[in-house]
């Protein structure tokens, strides 16, 4: 059995489509589990409309406490060998989970992390799926592919063997409730698949809690970045290096969505506190290996030094000089003589 957990709150205009595309599924051993998180809107009773229809349908209404706290729940009364987290302004097509539980049996593995097809309109019914890319790895190699954001961050990009969430739940913060605990789940992982492969349609709404304008709720995922530092400088001190490239990487996204929302001047003193730790980071990212480093050095650079950081990031681009090319520049740039 498959238990999929849906949280639910103020979604009336989506939770049908998302309802209907697990029932829908050409696997039916499931146990649908609908958290109503204090919904103020239709969507409690929408549930209860879906319950009475399907004996599969679990329904709990409960106050309101957030995304984690109603996943939270859910887990509570999972029944299934295995658990698949949905949003409810999202949905999926009909052969996800039949998919996702022929793999995980088929390979003996107890995760899979999967893709996501974003949409906007809401009509699309299959995803479109690049040329097949996967890999089986174990606990270092999947942390590995997470701290250089090879991988999808999202809880719901998942497919888990249950036993992984035995002793781990989520936390109760308003945002970022999955990047808390992402570190924790990944590493009790023994053996997991990453593939390229599509199973989830996620809807891109302009007034979603993420796409909300900013505010101090963003900065916990700088949070989840020192996190994620000090968790691997003691469990897995091979990846400490990473973990710094994964923190200055939320970092950025912080600062950017602050430039972006026009609110820096709100947040004077964390903004430029962030930018003093920044700092210290940029001479650890040379030593790391990752696709994206070019990008992150070149980002905090000119958050670091505005002007200086824009005229080395022109020239770098202008002759196509590597960034070791540059020793003498980058060595004014953080500091040193």
């Amino acid at each position: 059995m498959v238990s999929v957990i849906i949280p639910v709150y103020n979604v009336e205009d989506y939770i049908r489509q998302c309802i209907e595309s697990v029932l829908n599924q050409t696997y039916n051993d499931l146990q649908i589990i609908l958290v109503d998180d204090g919904s103020t809107d239709g969507s409690g009773k929408i549930c209860d409309e879906y319950a009475k229809k399907d004996k599969r349908i679990v329904i709990v209404h409960k106050n309101n406490q957030g995304l984690g706290c109603a996943r939270n729940t859910g887990l509570e009364i999972a029944k299934g060998n295995y658990v698949f987290f949905l949003d409810s302004d999202d949905y999926i097509p009909k052969n996800a989970i039949k998919n996702l539980y022929e793999i995980i049996k088929k390979n003996s593995i107890d995760l899979i992390c999967f893709d996501l097809q974003s949409t906007f309109d809401r009509n699309e019914k299959e995803c479109v799926q690049p040329e097949k890319i996967e890999k089986i790895v174990d606990t270092k190699e999947l942390l590995s592919a997470y701290l250089k954001s090879e991988i999808s961050s999202t809880i719901c990009s998942r497919f888990y063997d249950i036993k992984l969430w035995d002793k781990i739940r989520f936390e109760s913060v308003r945002l970022h409730e999955d990047a808390f605990i992402d570190h924790l789940i990944l590493s009790q992982s023994k053996r997991a698949l990453i593939t390229n492969q599509k199973y989830y349609f996620y809807y891109q709404r302009k007034d979603s809690l993420i796409h909300s304008k900013f505010s101090n709720l963003n900065f916990l995922s700088i949070e989840c970045g020192k996190r994620y530092v000090d968790f691997c400088r003691e469990k897995f001190p091979d990846l400490e290096l990473l973990a710094h490239l994964q923190l200055v990487e939320r970092q950025i996204c912080t600062l950017d969505k602050m430039k972006n929302d026009r609110v820096e001047k709100n947040f004077t003193k964390k903004y430029k506190t962030i930018i003093a730790d920044m700092k210290k980071e940029i001479p650890l990212l040379r030593k790391i290996d990752s696709n994206n480093k070019k990008y992150l050095l070149e980002k905090s650079f000119i958050y670091v030094h505005p002007i200086l950081g824009k005229c080395m990031v022109s020239f770098l681009r202008g002759i196509k000089l590597p960034i070791r090319g540059c020793k003498k520049l980058f060595r004014i740039i953080v500091g040193k003589k």
